[in-house]
Parts: structure tokens; sequence; C-alpha cells
């Protein structure tokens, strides 16, 4: 992270399941959800972090940049590189 210059790592495959218990726990609060999930699926320089130390230690523009990276997908260098134009998704037409 760019302004606390910790090191987040995060297994590329990520369970449904944590993020199904993470929803629950968070009685749906979707912003809850994610943070509950990065702590439960992040290590933070080789720790494990709680919600509340996430809110506490993490300043908010890396806390936006890890949410990004873990749940924004292809990042916009990626969808210039697959030459299709960005938010066009593909369409197929039913003829009858």
């Amino acid at each position: 992270m760019p302004e606390t210059g910790v090191t987040v790592s995060f297994p590329k495959f990520r369970k449904h399941g944590t993020w199904v218990s993470c929803l629950r726990l968070a009685r749906n609060n979707l912003a809850k959800a994610q943070i509950l999930y990065i702590c439960r699926v992040s290590r933070f320089d080789g720790e494990t972090i709680t919600e509340a130390d996430f809110s506490a230690y993490i300043p908010m523009q890396d806390a936006n940049e890890l949410l990004a990276e873990v749940f924004g997908g292809a990042s916009a260098e990626d969808d210039d590189e697959a030459g299709e134009p960005q938010g066009e998704g593909k369409r197929t037409a039913k003829t009858a």
C-alpha cells in the first residue's frame, strides 16, 4: 500500500463461502462485508488484522486502493489491451 508501505498479500483463488459468511456477519452491509472479507483473506506484512485494526490503522487512500484491487477485477490497463471499448458488454440479439 503506497501510503503506509505495508505489503498486503491475498490468494488469487478465494472461496465464495468466505464472502457469504462475511456478508452474513455484516448483516448485508456491503461496505462492512468488504472490510471483513479483506481482513479474513489478506495478510498485512504476514499478519492478520481485525476489522477494528483495519479501520484504525489503514488510511482511506490505502483502503480504497486495496478494495479496488480485491473487488475491482481487471485494471483499466488490462481493459485497454483487450481491444474492447470500456463500458460495452457483449450482446447477442434474438431474431424472431
